[in-house]
């Protein structure tokens, strides 16, 4: 095993507290409070953009939306299995430390495999939502009663739980690529590791989960049509 500084430590300790504990800690808030968190409030929209479709019976428009998600979700897990191919290569077939003029070869090795783990897992996450969107897909059309009296619950509220849990496998996937940033940092200094995770995790926390970015007010009147 690569002898790790305290950097190091300190880097993995808030990458694992923002890929790992931060998003448990979210998702149960977005839970109990969804009104708080941006999840929550899309969550509620997505609840009732299945009510509607199941109302109005417009399927074709549910399945035409529902496609163009499994195509999102196939070019990710693609891009994560393309990713991962490259640095399996890179890592086994090659000598990294020489490329990237490192002295340590084992700690490089040992960071690259974790960057080809963080792909994987955003790999498995795009994977499970293009497989409860494939569902998805075909039970937007099923039969409502059947599906009350075998799942014990109301259609939308089933549908609408296996959107939510498909977005959320997306989102997840998708903070795998984000995440990756900070591990390149890593191979090249801890200190930029930890400098990386912070600024990725204040993007999540500030400008994407509990509130969006605003205009600030000044600037909205600065650049506000005139029609004189």
């Amino acid at each position: 095993m690569a002898a790790l500084g305290a950097l190091d430590f300190i880097g993995i300790a808030l990458f694992l507290g923002f890929t790992i504990v931060y998003h448990t800690v979210y998702y149960i808030y977005a839970q109990t409070r969804p009104l708080e968190t941006v999840k929550g409030k899309i969550a509620l929209y997505r609840r009732t953009w299945v009510k509607r479709i199941i109302d109005r019976g417009d399927y074709i428009l549910a399945v035409q939306a529902i496609r163009n998600h499994i195509m999102a979700a196939s070019f990710m897990a693609s891009s994560s299995l393309l990713a991962i191919g490259l640095l399996l290569n890179f890592t086994v077939g090659g000598d990294p430390a020489e490329s990237l003029h490192v002295n340590d070869p084992e700690l490089i090795t040992t960071k690259l495999f974790a960057l080809i783990g963080v792909f994987a897992v955003a790999f498995l996450a795009f994977l499970f939502t293009i497989r409860d969107l494939n569902h998805l897909s075909l039970l937007i059309g099923a039969d409502n009663e059947l599906i009350d009296h075998l799942e014990g619950i109301d259609t939308v509220t089933y549908l609408s739980t296996l959107l939510n849990r498909a977005a959320n496998r997306y989102t997840y996937g998708q903070r795998g690529f984000y995440f990756s940033l900070a591990i390149v940092a890593w191979i090249f200094h801890p200190v930029a590791f930890i400098v990386a995770t912070l600024l990725i995790g204040g993007m999540l926390v500030l400008l994407l989960d509990f509130q969006r970015w605003k205009i600030p007010k000044v600037v909205q009147r600065t650049f506000e049509p005139r029609f004189d």
